[in-house]
């Protein structure tokens, strides 16, 4: 959904953004290189894999550490990439072990069933609380209601 996709680009320019190997290659399949404008880590079990233009790493806690501001990151809407925020951005996987870590999530509900074997995992109520919900209506160019929302760690 072409909004979703500007809202995604429109909160992880300028950052890190964290994903697994499947995830780098549906990038790479759709976009035919790494997300620009970002600190792009891959996580991976394989110590043989290669991704260009990204840096490689084998855990989540090797992902965090490698995770820091670039210089040459440019952004149109952020004039200090020195800001903390990290994306985990997929799969299923790393999404489970930084909710250990996490302390915000932004999180989009796209108002429709579709068929999948990942899956994002529920967030606790006594853990998280929402702070953001904004629905976008379904229009010409984007097929289905959606909603962003905005959690913070309760704790």
């Amino acid at each position: 959904m072409p909004r979703d996709l500007k809202h995604f680009a429109a909160i992880t320019k300028g950052h890190t953004v964290i994903m697994g190997r499947n995830t780098y290659e549906s990038i790479m399949a759709s976009l035919g290189k790494p997300l620009p404008n970002r600190n792009n880590i891959v996580v991976t079990r394989n110590h043989n894999f290669q991704a260009a233009g990204c840096t490689v790493v084998h855990s989540l806690e090797e992902a965090f550490n490698q995770a820091s501001p670039r210089s040459d990151l440019k952004s149109k809407k952020r004039s200090d990439l020195g800001d903390s925020e990290v994306f985990v951005i997929g799969g299923s996987q790393l999404y489970t072990e930084a909710l250990l870590e996490a302390d915000k999530i932004y999180r989009t509900l796209i108002h429709t069933t579709i068929e999948g074997d990942a899956f994002f995992p529920t967030l606790s109520a006594s853990d998280w609380q929402l702070t953001t919900s904004h629905l976008e209506p379904k229009d010409d160019k984007n097929p289905f209601d959606a909603t962003y929302e905005v959690y913070i760690r309760k704790n």
